[in-house]
């Protein structure tokens, strides 16, 4: 079999009983060992995840993610690409923070990384905060952004306003 872990392919030879697998929030998960025995890193959510995070922005971010799944839990993570269906937007964040843990890990072995962890999975949380508000249903069905939201400089307002409302502090750096 062939697993997919984040970024990482991995070859196994395994007995069928070995082998499950689920789907969860858009993603397959394959479960089975590899290497010599190891398992494969586990599939956190982002809850798991912002709480890597440094307080205060771990407690601010956590009520950003409360509100989001209360109000816009059906937020698409674009219009036609990459995770365009319902709740695509959290099938995102939830992917790209997955990823990130994986390449810190084996990046931060390699050589000392000049960041924390907590750091990289604030920054992939709210590098597309704007989305959740960023799209509309025309009459035929079709999603498109809305107007306010078509810019970059649109775009990193919003973005600004939301860490603003919710105190949420980055250091230059982040």
């Amino acid at each position: 079999i062939i697993v997919v872990s984040g970024s990482s392919l991995y070859t196994a030879y395994l007995p069928l009983h070995l082998l499950t697998s689920t789907r969860t929030t858009g993603t397959l998960m394959a479960a089975a060992l590899y290497n010599g025995g190891d398992m494969l890193p586990p599939y956190r959510t982002i809850e798991d995840m912002l709480a890597i995070v440094d307080a205060p922005n771990r407690t601010a971010c956590a009520r950003l993610l409360v509100d989001i799944r209360a109000q816009r839990m059906d937020a698409r993570g674009s219009t036609h690409n990459h995770q365009a269906w319902p709740g695509g937007y959290l099938d995102h964040v939830s992917e790209i923070m997955n990823i990130a843990i994986v390449l810190y890990e084996h990046l931060n072995t390699l050589r000392v990384l000049p960041f924390s962890l907590g750091d990289a999975l604030l920054v992939l949380f709210l590098h597309d905060v704007e989305k959740p508000w960023a799209f509309e249903m025309r009459a035929d069905g079709q999603y498109e952004r809305v107007a306010s939201l078509r810019t970059k400089a649109a775009h990193h307002a919003f973005r600004t306003e939301k860490l603003r409302e919710y105190g949420i502090a980055l250091t230059p750096e982040q």
